[in-house]
């Protein structure tokens, strides 16, 4: 009878990993849930993403109708064109006004006098200026653009309705991290070996063996810790995956 050691000796590895090894019935769930807004109020134009879809870092979500910013913008804009002659001139006669007043021809009233109108010009101008910016930064927040790959998991709102930052919970989409899962484990108390955050350990999703890292432990009680991992997996997977374990060796 012929035996094959190698064989043997790689299944008794195996055999031995397994009894060291110890699985706990984990929750799965999605990475970093955040529930995202804008800085700004108005109606919903138009929205490009739903429940399910995958967005690229970049990617325009959702738009506000931006008409009213943008006469506004415009508006101010010009408000603030209308004053520069102003400006301009109260600076020459200014300039003018201190060079006289240097040579004693003008008298302290009437170069204090120039000093006030250019004073007042340009701070017209400034203030004009200044909502200009404000109205150019409104219409710069009218889209919600990705920040990095993400999964929509709910959009809160329809185009047409009024979204408005006055509300108790001002949210138009919940969204996930589209590169990392997650799953949460409840552990009894005293563990056989020591866990640490960033330890490498394993999860098992119907019958797939995947690599993860602990990412956060909490103790809910004396005799529990709560355990999450982290590790990067499709979310076309993690929507088929029906249980999951959490394998620490």
């Amino acid at each position: 009878m012929k035996f094959h050691y190698p064989l043997i000796i790689f299944s008794m590895v195996l055999f031995q990993q397994s009894l060291n090894a110890a699985e706990y019935d984990a929750k799965l769930t999605w990475d970093d849930v955040r529930q995202l807004s804008l800085p700004v109020s108005g109606v919903i134009e138009k929205i490009n993403v739903a429940a399910g879809s995958y967005v690229e870092a970049g990617e325009k979500m959702l738009s506000l109708d931006c008409g009213l910013y943008t006469a506004q913008l415009k508006q101010s804009r010009a408000i603030v064109n209308g004053l520069k002659p102003g400006v301009e001139t109260a600076l020459k006669e200014k300039e003018l006004a201190d060079e006289l007043f240097a040579r004693t021809v003008l008298s302290e009233v009437e170069h204090r006098h120039a000093e006030l109108v250019y004073i007042e010009k340009q701070s017209s101008h400034d203030a004009a200026q200044a909502h200009s910016e404000q109205m150019l930064w409104q219409v710069k927040h009218c889209d919600l653009v990705a920040d990095r790959q993400l999964m929509v998991l709910d959009v809160h709102l329809s185009a047409g309705q009024l979204f408005s930052l006055k509300t108790d919970k001002p949210v138009l989409l919940t969204v996930a991290s589209k590169k990392t899962m997650q799953v949460t484990a409840q552990l009894p108390l005293p563990l056989k070996k020591a866990i640490k955050v960033n330890q490498p350990v394993k999860v098992r999703l119907d019958g797939q063996i995947v690599d993860a890292k602990v990412s956060s432990i909490n103790y809910p009680s004396a005799n529990a810790a709560i355990v999450s991992v982290r590790f990067n997996m499709s979310a076309q997977q993690l929507m088929s995956a029906k249980a999951a374990k959490l394998i620490i060796e």
